[in-house]
C-alpha cells in the first residue's frame, strides 16, 4: 500500500511540477528583481555618459562653471544630482530622489512633466531608450556605480 505524501512532498512535487512547466513554455521561473526585472543601470558607464551626448546639447548651457556641469568627472556630476536641491526651476525639489523618478527634477525635466522647460533647452528631445535608462537608473537607487 502507498503512503500518503506529506505536506512537505506536496509542495515539493509542485514546485517541481511549476519549473517544469515554465521551463517547458519558455517562462523564467525566477522571481523578478527589486526593480521589476530591468538589469542594474550603471551611473558611470550608461548614464552619465548620455548627458556628453553632442545630439543633446547639455554642454551648451551646463559649460563648467555652474554646479550641474556634465564637463566634470562622472563622480562630480553625481555628487551635484543626488539628493541636492534644484536651485533654479523646480527649486526646493532634489534633482535625483533615489528610488523615485517622478519626484526628481532630472527626470521630471527630461521627460518634459515638470516646472520649467523640458531638458535640454534648444537640443533634440531625449530618447526614448536614454530616458528609461536614466528613469531606471533612479528608480533602482540611483546608485553611484
Amino acid at each position: 500500500m502507498m503512503k500518503p505524501l506529506s505536506v512537505f512532498g506536496i509542495a515539493l512535487l509542485w514546485g517541481f511540477l511549476t519549473i517544469q512547466s515554465c521551463q517547458d513554455s519558455g517562462v523564467d521561473p525566477s522571481p523578478p528583481t527589486q526593480d521589476g526585472g530591468t538589469d542594474t543601470v550603471s551611473f558611470q558607464t550608461e548614464v552619465y555618459p548620455i548627458f556628453s551626448k553632442t545630439q543633446y546639447g547639455c554642454n551648451a548651457c551646463h559649460t563648467g562653471t555652474d554646479d550641474i556641469s556634465w564637463y566634470g568627472s562622472a563622480s562630480q556630476t553625481y555628487s551635484n544630482l543626488v539628493n541636492v536641491n534644484a536651485t533654479r526651476a523646480c527649486s526646493p525639489d532634489k534633482r535625483v530622489v533615489p528610488g523615485n523618478a517622478d519626484q526628481s527634477v532630472l527626470y521630471r525635466r527630461l521627460s518634459g512633466f515638470s516646472c520649467g522647460d523640458r531638458m535640454p533647452q534648444g537640443g533634440n528631445p531625449i530618447s526614448d531608450s536614454d530616458l528609461t535608462l536614466i528613469r531606471d537608473w533612479i528608480n533602482q537607487g540611483a546608485l553611484n556605480n
